[in-house]
């Protein structure tokens, strides 16, 4: 049996990320293993300075009414936090964070531009008749709260997605 469309929609979304480096024009190279990673809340001792986790938020979305409720497929929204951490400098804590933000934000503006052209494709590695949109917010930066040297950003993204049940 294949994936559920939404873990491929984000092991997708994770290859997208780790090809965010240097050689592709990038300030920062999330290549290395654990620095994109599915589900990951806490954050620490071993890990890479330079990380970027997807989570969905801690609150469920209001039910959807695009589709009868014995409908075979359905066309919901689908939110996911990106939160993304990196070292601080210590005069100006949040700088690389947004500079980490910056090199996300870019790399997803280009994936997000294959969806919508006038022939079927991909993006995020999921057909354009599965993933039917994609938008993200302007993201929040923070310096962590707890004695780290680290700063950290939000970044709400959201799928159009079209969901066939019970395949």
């Amino acid at each position: 049996m294949a994936d559920p469309l939404r873990l491929r929609i984000q092991q997708g979304l994770t290859a997208v990320l780790q090809s965010i480096t240097p050689a592709n024009g990038y300030a920062f190279d999330l290549s290395g293993p654990g620095q994109v990673a599915r589900g990951r809340l806490l954050f620490g001792e071993g890990d890479p300075k330079t990380m970027v986790t997807m989570l969905e938020p801690p609150e469920p979305p209001e039910p959807t009414r695009d589709a009868p409720d014995q409908a075979p497929k359905a066309h919901p929204v689908w939110d996911l936090l990106l939160q993304g951490t990196t070292e601080y400098d210590h005069q100006n804590p949040t700088d690389p964070a947004y500079r980490l933000l910056a090199d996300v934000q870019r790399r997803l503006s280009e994936e997000r531009a294959k969806l919508g052209g006038p022939m079927p494709g991909e993006a995020f590695g999921i057909p354009t008749n599965e993933l039917i949109g994609f938008s993200m917010s302007q993201g929040i930066v923070r310096p962590v709260e707890r004695p780290v040297d680290a700063a950290f950003f939000w970044l709400p993204i959201r799928f159009s997605i079209v969901e066939r049940y019970g395949q």
